[in-house]
């Protein structure tokens, strides 16, 4: 897993930067960092750069589908990482002080309008009434947000069995990041099988709390 920053994507990634309006030419995935969470093209020519291998970065969103490579962003890369993340839960004040839970709710709000926006009463049960829709609820909630949206999923039938801890989000495809690093308790990870354990990221002093 490599940022693969050639002079010909140098290029290509110039006309791009300039399109999303930055005033200084880019010459490296480190110049062109604060593009990640709007490019997708960005995330694929700079994975490293991006947070795709890492089980804790403002980018969520995780599939190829976003830019994520699969060589950056499997089980190896992001099991790895997780091994001595403390187990324990920040508080929903705490998280909202992160880099990246403000950044991951923004994210989950963007998929739930995508998943229910031909819906708005769907879009309206799972999110509520406010502007901000479920990144307001993501904020305010925390971790606690991942008991109410996998709840409210079971009551819509084609959407049933999705599970954040597991990064899935939409009938089919793992598009997130697993959440198990960063609410180990809400996911279950004190008591999960070893499987379990790997599948939500669950980090390794869990298993031996």
């Amino acid at each position: 897993c490599l940022d693969v920053l050639s002079m010909g994507v140098i290029i290509t990634m110039q006309e791009l930067a300039a399109k999303f309006g930055m005033t200084e030419t880019p010459w490296s995935c480190t110049d062109l960092a604060s593009l990640c969470l709007n490019s997708t093209q960005v995330v694929a020519v700079c994975p490293v750069t991006c947070g795709c291998n890492l089980p804790v970065a403002p980018l969520l969103l995780n599939s190829a589908e976003y830019g994520c490579r699969s060589d950056c962003s499997g089980e190896d890369f992001l099991w790895s990482t997780v091994d001595e993340l403390p187990c324990e839960e920040l508080t929903p004040a705490e998280l909202r002080k992160t880099e990246h839970w403000p950044s991951w709710a923004q994210q989950v709000n963007d998929q739930a309008i995508l998943n229910f926006g031909r819906y708005p009463q769907q879009l309206q049960f799972v999110c509520g009434t406010s502007a901000g829709g479920c990144a307001d609820m993501m904020l305010e909630m925390g971790c606690g947000f991942i008991t109410y949206w996998n709840t409210a999923l079971h009551y819509l039938t084609q959407f049933d069995g999705l599970d954040m801890c597991l990064g899935t989000l939409k009938p089919g495809e793992t598009l997130l990041k697993p959440l198990g690093p960063v609410c180990p308790m809400t996911c279950g990870c004190l008591n999960a099988t070893e499987d379990e354990a790997k599948e939500k990221r669950c980090p390794g002093t869990c298993q031996l709390a």
